[in-house]
C-alpha cells in the first residue's frame, strides 16, 4: 500500500470486554482496510484515546467499571466530531 493510501485509511478502535467479540469485529473491518485498534478494558481506552486518535468508536455498552454510555460521553469531551457506534449483545 502507498503511503497515500496508507494515510487515508481510518482508525477504529473497537472497545469490547469480550476477546472473541474484539477478535471478530476487528478481522472484519481489517479486511474492508480499516486500521483497527482494539481494547477490552474501557477504562484503558479512556486513557489512550489520545494516543489511538481513533476516526470512529465502536463500543460495547455494557461492560464492568465503564460502560458504553461513559466511553460515548468521554468521546464527546475528546472531540464530539468523532462517531460512536453503540453495540449490544442484548
Amino acid at each position: 500500500m502507498d503511503r497515500q493510501a496508507e494515510a487515508a485509511r481510518a482508525r477504529v478502535l473497537i472497545v469490547d470486554d469480550e476477546r472473541p467479540i474484539l477478535d471478530t469485529v476487528q478481522i472484519l473491518l481489517r479486511g474492508e482496510g480499516f486500521d483497527v485498534a482494539t481494547i477490552q478494558n474501557p477504562r484503558e481506552a479512556l486513557e489512550r484515546v489520545d494516543e489511538l486518535a481513533p476516526d470512529i468508536v465502536l463500543t460495547d455498552i455494557r461492560m464492568p467499571g465503564v460502560t458504553g454510555l461513559e466511553v460515548l460521553a468521554a468521546m464527546r469531551d475528546y472531540d464530539a466530531e468523532v462517531p460512536v457506534i453503540l453495540m449490544t449483545a442484548q
